[in-house]
């Protein structure tokens, strides 16, 4: 195994492990991410996948009631309730891409959110959407979140 790069993942439970043809760490990253693109579209059926809506339901239940405080629960499902689902409940969730989340990040926007308020609920969906990867339903692994940074310029005339 010296001087190569393998990739080492499990889909539901079965262990997956290749040798990268490049041997760099970011072509192997690459790799490994086109490796379980692979494997989840001989296994997934798209018509079979849940609406974002159905999802989000199972998600906060399982993971964010299990696993954070109280408070932070809420958040979570103010900004599912209020922001996320009102535009991505009707989606199945593999078709949420980046595209879609830019086009929620504008919708935001023209509702004039503040920076960090966007970010709040761009994060809320792409937790939502890691663990959906994670728990084997999408095939959307390179779910990134883009960060709103807003510079405001004070000029001072004298």
């Amino acid at each position: 195994m010296k001087g190569a790069w393998y990739v080492d993942f499990r889909i539901n439970g079965v262990r997956h492990r290749r040798k990268s043809p490049i041997n760099t760490r970011r072509d192997a990253l690459e790799f490994e991410r086109k490796e379980k693109e692979r494997l989840f579209r001989g296994r997934s059926d798209p018509r079979n996948l849940p609406l974002f809506s159905e999802f989000a339901a199972e998600w906060f239940e399982t993971h964010v009631e299990g696993n954070a405080r109280a408070s932070h629960a809420s958040t979570r499902l103010y900004s599912l309730k209020n922001h996320v689902l009102p535009f991505f409940g009707r989606m199945r969730i593999d078709q949420i891409n980046r595209y879609q989340l830019e086009r929620f990040k504008a919708y935001l926007r023209s509702k004039d959110f503040r920076p960090s308020t966007i970010n709040l609920h761009l994060n809320t969906v792409g937790v939502a959407l890691r663990c959906a990867c994670e728990w084997g339903l999408s095939s959307f692994v390179d779910v990134v979140v883009v960060v709103v940074v807003v510079v405001v310029v004070v000029v001072v005339v004298v």
